[in-house]
């Protein structure tokens, strides 16, 4: 059941964004939070600090995937704890950008179930394939034959992703602005139909006046990543 935008607002809960690899997940969560003017955490770039700058694919290496995903899920904890807390006990606004297999861990699917408001980006394993040939970025899982481990991966966790998700937008191979646009345009449509009072009118004002300001900035045309 998707988290009505009054609450979103109301309580600060964070927005959780997932999805595949190569559906440009960072990229948007990035100008989401720039557009919402709260803080972006992205959970790769969370765990690559842990190890002193360390890239993903390189941790894979060295530690394999299940060391790894017990520092995913130590991040994301984090994150999800940290936007829910703030400073002082005070609660803040996030954006959180996961990895595509954040959600292969229960706890995981637990703690975003709780306490995000989590958007799930979906585009074609076409699409997809594209995008990560032109990337400098290297997948250790999909190492090998890209169309088949895409096709596994995707197999696997999409029934996970369509579970979870409060928001769902297949983004095709739409730029970064216009995925941008769509985000929040699906938030400023999240309703709340149990609230008629001021706060679901401001909470809808809010979104509508970020998608206007988004809609034109004009801002580049880049494929999202």
């Amino acid at each position: 059941m998707p988290l009505p935008l009054s609450t979103v607002i109301a309580t600060a809960a964070p927005i959780a964004f997932v999805g595949m690899a190569g559906v440009g997940k960072s990229a948007v969560a990035r100008r989401v939070a720039t557009a919402l003017g709260v803080e972006c955490i992205d959970i790769d770039a969370e765990v690559s600090a842990v190890r002193g700058g360390q890239s993903v694919s390189s941790i894979f290496d060295e530690i394999g995937e299940d060391e790894f995903r017990a520092l995913e899920t130590a991040a994301l904890l984090d994150a999800l704890d940290g936007a829910r807390n703030g400073v002082r006990g005070r609660a803040r606004r996030a954006v959180i950008a996961t990895g595509g297999g954040v959600v292969e861990r229960q706890r995981n699917l637990d703690a975003l179930r709780r306490q995000a408001l989590v958007v799930w980006l979906r585009s074609s394993d076409d699409v997809l394939a594209d995008r990560l040939r032109s990337s400098s970025v290297r997948r250790p899982l999909l190492d090998g034959d890209l169309e088949a481990n895409l096709t596994r991966l995707r197999t696997r966790r999409e029934p996970l992703y369509r579970a979870l998700a409060d928001i769902e937008i297949d983004v095709g191979s739409a730029t970064i602005p216009q995925v941008v646009e769509m985000v929040l345009s699906r938030l400023s449509a999240v309703e709340d139909p149990a609230q008629d009072g001021e706060a679901a009118q401001d909470g809808e004002a809010v979104a509508t006046a970020v998608v206007d300001e988004v809609a034109g900035t004009g801002a580049g045309t880049g494929a999202p990543r």
